[in-house]
């Protein structure tokens, strides 16, 4: 009786929210405003990774969906907001919605983990509804995200019809995840190399620490993975950066080292892909500077998921030109 009564007050607390859809014909919701689009560019639908951690609402109830009109979110979603456009945005119809995403230190399992989880889907879904009604015009697009925002990506792509996804150009789930449930989808499809189209662009970065290489700590159950320097899913190395391309300076915006820099003064930086553990694996980094202690338990030495965004930018924008071409 007492876990019926539990699993009545749990729908009973969440049927508010859920049923408060955010209204994404208010421009308040959209990070850009590029609602005049140039029709001879392709569009990108981008979303954000976690960037929120869990908050105490005015009757000190602890929330763990971000809140699109708290300006500490804004605030905190506002760095990832410009990194974003500054990949993803060059030359494209960029359009990056706000939503309710699940913020650190959620729940992972049980009801109300799913109900959590729901709300920012149901965000998900209703921006990007509402983006193809109203802003697409039948134009090609990309979908984008990193982390969060590349689960999500997921969820759009069994969401879209058979004429929406024919549209679609790639998928690019930065640091996500694709199960072999997900790819039993029709559009679920994963990238084999350089110029595919309709597919997903997944991968997952470690730092090679010999017999102490991490596995997947944030998706185990992921099976995707292709390199984004070299395009393909085998084994061979590509460099990340060479002997004599200088060190580009970190972004001081950001508390973790953001450029490729050697462990060794004019040696390379190499990454290969390990088929057992689906992941990238990247040799030769100076690893101590993209550490940080106080997310040690969720980022340890030598998981370079906060680094893929940074360390693949150009590669990334080259592969959108590559792709886009007719």
């Amino acid at each position: 009786m007492k876990k019926i009564v539990s699993i009545v007050l749990l729908y009973c607390l969440c049927m508010p929210i859920l049923a408060q859809q955010l209204d994404y014909s208010d421009s308040v919701n959209w990070y850009t405003k590029s609602f005049s689009p140039d029709k001879t560019k392709v569009d990108v639908f981008y979303l954000l990774p976690t960037c929120v951690t869990a908050w105490e609402n005015e009757d000190g109830q602890t929330q763990y969906n971000a809140d699109v009109r708290n300006l500490s979110h804004l605030e905190a979603w506002k760095l990832s907001c410009e990194l974003a456009q500054g990949i993803f945005g060059e030359g494209t119809n960029f359009y990056l919605p706000y939503y309710r995403q699940t913020t650190f230190g959620a729940p992972d399992e049980g009801q109300r983990g799913d109900s959590i989880r729901a709300i920012a889907v149901n965000d998900v879904i209703n921006s990007f509804d509402y983006y193809l009604t109203n802003y697409n015009q039948g134009r090609r697009f990309i979908l984008a995200g990193f982390s969060q925002g590349a689960l999500m990506l997921i969820h759009l792509l069994k969401h879209m019809d058979d004429a929406t996804y024919n549209r679609m150009i790639a998928a690019y789930a930065i640091g996500g995840c694709v199960t072999s449930e997900d790819i039993m989808n029709k559009h679920v499809k994963l990238a084999q190399g350089e110029k595919d189209k309709g597919v997903v662009i997944c991968f997952n970065t470690v730092a090679d620490m010999k017999k102490e290489t991490h596995t997947n700590l944030l998706f185990p159950k992921n099976i995707a993975c292709i390199n984004p320097i070299n395009w393909t899913t085998g084994t061979k190395k590509a460099i990340l950066k060479d002997k004599k391309t200088p060190i580009e300076p970190d972004d001081p915006n950001f508390p973790y080292g953001t450029a490729v820099v050697p462990a060794k003064k004019n040696k390379k930086v190499t990454v290969r892909i390990n088929p057992r553990k689906k992941l990238l694996v990247v040799k030769g980094l100076s690893l101590e500077r993209y550490h940080l202690d106080f997310m040690d338990d969720m980022f340890p030495l030598g998981y370079l998921h906060l680094q893929e965004p940074f360390f693949y930018a150009e590669h990334l924008k080259r592969n959108m030109k590559v792709r886009s071409a007719e």
